[in-house]
């Protein structure tokens, strides 16, 4: 999509093109943000957007339930997930998909805009 700004900038007037917020379901970045008008039109800023992605990961260990509430339960998810032999599940972060007396899954992770897509494997830990 190209976009026009409605700005009117004269011959060696500076610019700074920035997000001023991102999309829900995006992270978007800006490539040559800035500079000064020359003799020609700026045709090289660039903004770049990739989809957020959500995982899930299921466990194959067994619990009481006895975990700390829902912020052992996280810490239990986090510990799986980084002794886990598959490097795509590194460094990110886990939550327990449970409810405790005050607060449902949908009350303590943030909202996704996109349905999860469902892959045909999936690794249990």
């Amino acid at each position: 999509m190209l976009s026009e700004f409605s700005a009117i900038l004269n011959y060696l007037d500076t610019y700074d093109v920035t997000i001023t917020s991102q999309p829900a379901d995006r992270h978007c970045e800006i490539s040559n943000s800035s500079g000064a008008i020359s003799a020609a039109n700026v045709t090289d800023v660039t903004v770049t957007c990739t989809v957020n992605k959500h995982y899930v990961f299921v466990s194959s260990g067994l619990y009481d339930g006895l975990l700390g509430g829902p912020a052992g339960a996280d810490a239990t998810c986090l510990a799986l997930a980084e002794a886990s032999t598959n490097p795509a599940i590194h460094g990110k972060t886990w939550m327990a998909w449970l409810s405790s007396s005050t607060a449902s899954p949908a009350q303590r992770m943030t909202q996704f805009p996109l349905d999860f897509p469902l892959g045909n494997t999936f690794t249990i830990l």
